[in-house]
């Protein structure tokens, strides 16, 4: 997502990929906006670069500079990437995962 904000719930994001020269958020890509997930599984997604690309960063979810991520009761698990397998930030303002 790119700014806004985005509500997800009791949902399921599972085996994507996250390819190329930069290669950030398998699963979800974050970027300037708010994302409320609840009771969502995040797995088995998988985030990596090609060639001399910088990157791979989070598997599962990736937060880049001004993002936000309100996360209850979700399930991020088996996700991989070159940096980073579960979640990854750059810049973020908040990333709230209560256990």
């Amino acid at each position: 997502m790119n700014g806004g904000t985005l509500h997800a719930q009791d949902c399921i994001i599972n085996g994507n990929t996250a390819y190329g020269w930069s290669g950030h958020g398998g699963g979800i890509y974050v970027n300037g906006g708010t994302l409320h997930a609840q009771d969502c599984i995040i797995n088995g997604n998988t985030a990596y670069t090609r060639g001399l690309g910088s990157g791979g960063y989070g598997g599962g979810i990736f937060v880049a500079s001004g993002g936000t991520v309100h996360a209850q009761g979700c399930t991020i698990s088996d996700n991989s990437a070159h940096e980073g397998g579960v979640s990854s930030s750059a810049g973020f303002d908040l990333i709230q995962l209560p256990l």
